[in-house]
């Protein structure tokens, strides 16, 4: 690619506070317009491939220029002035004295960071006499920008993480292909909350090294919550358009152990409803709301050991709360249940590692006397 000096050149000719006789001032020098990336000049086509670049905008006035005329307005199209600030398209500069090649001359300077990420990579700069509006200079030039995905990335320490309402996820956000510096990142969450701010789903972090070490990036702890559903995280250069989302979904978080709480411990055969509670706990949190118990059954023994089934189960199927409590009822219907002998009300739930083997499952029974 052949490298050419982006430098425009333009003739100021103003009316400075004419009076009724029309006196003329003219500027009698060259206002200049060069634009440099690393003391190169830009060519007309400039691959972002670190994924942004920072350029230099510089007006050259002749030494003699009025102070009036020497505060110039940068603008730009696309990218920051200062990336510290939200879409900065605008820098206002007062040109100082320089020594050039052993002249006098003023000198405006800008930095713009220029970002990928943009549809069509076309931008334009120009910079006007803020005194004498219409007097400026503007180019156009095009890049070539990376995909999103290239200059963000957002990784997980684990995916076999489970919605305990305790248990956290280490999120990672990698800064690559970045040529220009960005101080801070934006982070955000559609479900948990993010530790270290005050249990806020949003909140910007210092941009700083990761993993390693050795890349830069941020690292942002999500306390998980308790329903299983799928989790977006964000991230943004705080300021610009440039975001990347990147979606999680945890794992349930079955019971270690089932207690039944019967409210009634005696019945009777009239088939008078009696409440059944069960509460699912785990070794380290809570049972993921809306867990549902597996099995469910209700049975007495004869005289002879056999097992006979009996009465009606209803909301067996429900799942359980924030608490870890599920809540059915037990009903004494025909065939008639042995009087003076007791019921096994008997649950069964899945554990976090198990399958649908009943052997791999938690169970927990009680007994309610039939009078």
């Amino acid at each position: 690619m052949t490298r050419y000096s982006w430098l425009v050149t333009i003739i100021l000719v103003m009316c400075m506070g004419c009076n009724d006789s029309q006196d003329i001032y003219t500027i009698d020098q060259t206002m200049q317009l060069e634009v440099t990336y690393g003391n190169q000049p830009v060519d007309s086509l400039l691959p972002l491939t670190n994924g942004g670049t920072r350029v230099t905008l510089k007006v050259t006035l002749s030494a003699t220029t009025d102070e009036k005329f020497r505060k110039i307005s940068f603008k730009t199209s696309a990218g920051s002035f200062e990336v510290s600030e939200a879409e900065k398209m605008e820098k206002t500069v007062v040109a100082q004295f320089q020594e050039i090649d052993g002249s006098t001359v003023l000198v405006a300077t800008a930095d713009l960071d220029l970002f990928s990420g943009l549809s069509d990579g076309k931008f334009f700069v120009s910079a006007e006499v803020v005194e004498k509006p219409g007097h400026k200079l503007e180019s156009f030039f095009q890049t070539a920008p990376l995909s999103v995905k290239e200059i963000l990335e957002i990784k997980f320490d684990s995916t076999a993480k489970r919605v305990d309402g305790a248990t956290d996820l280490l999120v990672r956000v990698f800064l690559k292909n970045t040529g220009f510096p960005i101080r801070n990142l934006a982070f955000s969450t559609t479900e948990g909350v993010l530790l270290n701010t005050g249990d806020k789903k949003e909140a910007v972090f210092e941009v700083g090294p990761v993993g390693t070490g050795s890349e830069k990036g941020i690292e942002v702890p999500v306390r998980l919550g308790m329903e299983v559903k799928e989790y977006l995280f964000t991230a943004k250069y705080e300021g610009l358009p440039v975001s990347v989302s990147e979606p999680f979904t945890p794992a349930r978080a079955y019971p270690d152990k089932l207690i039944v709480e019967p409210a009634s411990f005696v019945v009777d055969t009239t088939g008078k409803p009696t409440d059944v509670y069960v509460y699912l706990k785990r070794t380290k949190g809570k049972v993921s709301i809306g867990t549902r118990l597996e099995k469910v059954s209700a049975f007495q023994l004869d005289e002879n050991g056999k097992k006979h089934e009996f009465g009606f189960l209803s909301g067996v199927h429900n799942g359980s709360d924030a608490e870890g409590k599920i809540l059915f009822r037990f009903s004494t219907l025909s065939p008639p249940l042995l009087k003076n002998k007791p019921v096994t009300i008997s649950v069964m739930s899945r554990k976090d590692n198990s399958d649908k083997n009943e052997s791999t499952w938690v169970s927990g029974s009680a007994e309610i006397w039939v009078k």
